[in-house]
């Protein structure tokens, strides 16, 4: 199968209830595994997987980079049945003989078009070639670009796609501006913002993850800033999102790594610091 969707409209819940009725918890090994584009998504969906699993017996393990390893390592010996990760840190612990996709019956790519993007194709069809024949494939994208339309046709027979193409680029809900400066005056345009929106929350993005370090957020005032950058430990990654999402801090400044699937209630603004890399 392969879905599109716009980010936030679902996509976890429709392949994460499925497993429910799928997965089969008196069997001690991996039947389903969800890979993700960033560790922030794999945790995210790991705990909704969690909220849900009530009395099911259903046991779920993350892995994913900036992680104990030898944590990993001890928790994976408790069997899960559902293994969400990283397509790296899972490759890892493949090779050093950790865990074994040999039970597996059910791949989610979550937001395939990202990890493309990133550059973990050639992971994604190692651990393909890992997994038993047949199982049951599903591709998650925001976007259905020749790339990914390439990967389903290499890792799909005879897919059901399902596209729900918004007939708008963005919710109704969704005001967008777009302000002409100079590069010059990029920093005294994002502080005029801040000063003028005084937000709840306000997510800014830059596209790369040095540029969350050199992006000026002018005078806040009292408004608490924090930085998301992939050279950050995940120990540090964890407690920004964590600050950000209960409002300790009211602006956020990061890399793409935070663009997809990630959940925060109460964002008031974004802005593109950097106009963002498209695809065509």
């Amino acid at each position: 199968m392969i879905a599109r969707a716009q980010t936030g409209v679902g996509k976890t819940l429709s392949f994460v209830i499925p497993l429910f009725d799928k997965v089969d918890p008196q069997k001690d090994f991996v039947q389903a595994l969800i890979l993700s584009p960033t560790r922030e998504l794999a945790q995210q969906t790991a705990g909704e997987i969690r909220k849900l699993e009530g009395d099911t017996g259903i046991r779920t393990l993350t892995v994913s980079g900036g992680r104990d390893f030898e944590e990993e390592k001890r928790k994976i010996g408790h069997r899960a049945q559902v293994l969400v990760g990283t397509p790296g840190r899972l490759l890892d612990h493949l090779r050093k003989g950790n865990t074994s996709l040999g039970g597996v019956k059910y791949l989610v790519l979550d937001e395939v078009d990202e990890m493309l993007r990133q550059g973990f194709g050639e992971d994604i069809e190692t651990l393909l070639s890992l997994m038993p024949q047949p199982h049951q494939t599903m591709m998650c994208s925001a976007t259905l670009d020749e790339e990914v339309r390439k990967l389903g046709r290499q890792l799909t027979i005879n897919p059901l796609v399902i596209d729900i193409a918004p007939k708008e680029s963005t919710a109704s809900t969704i005001h967008q501006i777009c302000i002409k400066v100079s590069e010059d005056h990029k920093a005294d345009a994002l502080a005029s913002l801040i000063r003028r929106y005084n937000p709840f929350l306000m997510l800014v993005f830059c596209c790369s993850k040095d540029g969350p370090s050199s992006c000026p957020t002018g005078s806040t005032g009292k408004l608490q800033c924090g930085l998301l950058h992939g050279d950050m430990s995940q120990t540090k990654r964890r407690q920004v999102m964590e600050n950000f999402r209960k409002a300790k801090l009211q602006i956020l400044v990061a890399s793409d790594i935070a663009a997809r699937g990630l959940d925060v209630e109460g964002i008031t603004q974004v802005v593109n610091y950097d106009i963002p890399t498209i695809r065509t």
